[in-house]
């Protein structure tokens, strides 16, 4: 089994159900005891995945995305949740027809073509016009027990708002190759990565939305025919 850093992260129960497109933290809750789970985790509960390693091991879990810390958790052999700490060492993370890939945080694959992913990386995030402060950050850290290359760490995340926040989830579309380099799916990016294609006919033929992820695959889709 592969052994790699894990941090402990707990895990509540959720008290507030979700209010349109955005969820309310009032002042003084801990964001990641009062939002509701679809807007922590990308799956409904925790599914057994595999998560392979650049060396080319793997290494079965239980997995779940958290999109508002951007960490891959798991459940331990204890029933904890837990946190891949050091992501870096990861290829990829398959659970059922899920795919994440991680560079500087996780995306999560919507479209593989040739050689190329379409990903987005989904977050919760604060509203930026909806708060008058921020968050007061600490954390609880016992002792750190090491067996061999794996660390075990008693630790909480704790955000408390000093104000009432709304937090809505944002969606962020990225292009990707097999080895696991990401850009901005971005007009300037197409053209970057696929400079044999008459793109210039192509987006001025068809009304492409670079946010939108139906208009996003059709043009992957043209590029690597």
């Amino acid at each position: 089994m592969k052994l790699f850093l894990f941090i402990f992260v707990s895990c509540f129960n959720v008290a507030i159900a979700q209010q349109s497109d955005f969820y309310p933290v009032k002042m003084g809750e801990i964001p990641t005891r009062v939002l509701p789970n679809e807007a922590m985790y990308a799956m409904p509960a925790f599914t057994r995945g595999t998560a392979f390693f650049r060396d080319g091991t793997a290494s079965e879990q239980k997995f779940n995305y958290n999109f508002l810390l951007d960490e891959m958790h798991f459940i331990g052999a204890a029933g904890d949740t837990l946190a891949i700490a050091d992501p870096v060492l990861l290829k990829s993370i398959v659970i059922d027809s899920n795919v994440f890939y991680y560079e500087k945080g996780y995306v999560q694959e919507i479209l593989k073509a040739g050689n190329y992913i379409l990903a987005v990386k989904r977050q919760t995030l604060q509203v930026v016009n909806q708060k008058r402060g921020g968050y007061d950050a600490t954390s609880e850290t016992g002792a750190i027990k090491t067996f061999n290359s794996v660390i075990l760490s008693n630790q909480n995340y704790k955000l408390q708002v000093r104000t009432d926040v709304l937090f809505q989830q944002q969606f962020a579309y990225y292009l990707g190759t097999s080895g696991n380099s990401f850009v901005k799916a971005s007009r300037k990016n197409f053209h970057l990565l696929f400079p044999d294609k008459d793109l210039k006919t192509y987006l001025k033929e068809n009304s492409i939305n670079f946010n939108r992820p139906a208009d996003l695959k059709a043009l992957l889709q043209f590029c690597t025919r």
